[in-house]
């Protein structure tokens, strides 16, 4: 048995449901590619973020998420960076549907998440965005304009809080 699925007792972590399938929560496809127009746009991802915090905390995280980060091919399949979703979940999440923000008060053996509803854009993957423009907030989204997810004994509402 995967230690993911061992430790998220072998079900989805968002809707209690059985037989779960392993997800990465960051995705091993930010790494380098043979792709030159992918491996541009990995790189100006990874040179956004040390805008706002620095490029030894960039790294810092680069380093802990991929430990291989020189071999880019190789991506992490360690526990630490895989969750247990059900299937409808996981294609929510790899299309950014929802967001899992950790609250204070986590520790190495226990991490409490704020299920966040995300707005959806219609940006493409060419699409040129406004770094400086603030988002349009999910506060108060409507639950119907997002597709659902069934849970077994969990209900999703915006802000639902999960250990």
């Amino acid at each position: 048995m995967h230690k993911s699925v061992e430790r998220d007792g072998s079900r989805c972590i968002l809707t209690n449901t059985l037989a779960p399938g392993v997800c990465h929560i960051f995705p091993h496809n930010m790494l380098s590619t043979t792709n030159p127009q992918k491996s541009h746009d990995i790189d100006r991802f990874w040179a956004i973020l040390s805008v706002f915090w620095g490029d030894e905390q960039v790294e810092t995280w680069k380093r802990r998420i991929f430990p291989l980060y020189d071999n880019p091919n190789t991506g992490v399949d360690a526990v630490f960076n895989l969750i247990c979703l059900a299937p409808q979940a996981h294609r929510m999440w790899n299309e950014g549907a929802f967001a899992l923000k950790p609250l204070d008060g986590s520790d190495d053996y226990k991490l409490e998440v704020e299920f966040v509803w995300q707005t959806r854009y219609k940006h493409r993957s060419s699409s040129n965005i406004d770094l400086l423009k603030v988002p349009e907030s999910s506060q108060g989204l409507n639950r119907s304009s997002v597709p659902s997810i069934h849970t077994d004994e969990r209900a999703f509402a915006l802000g639902g809080f999960w250990s």
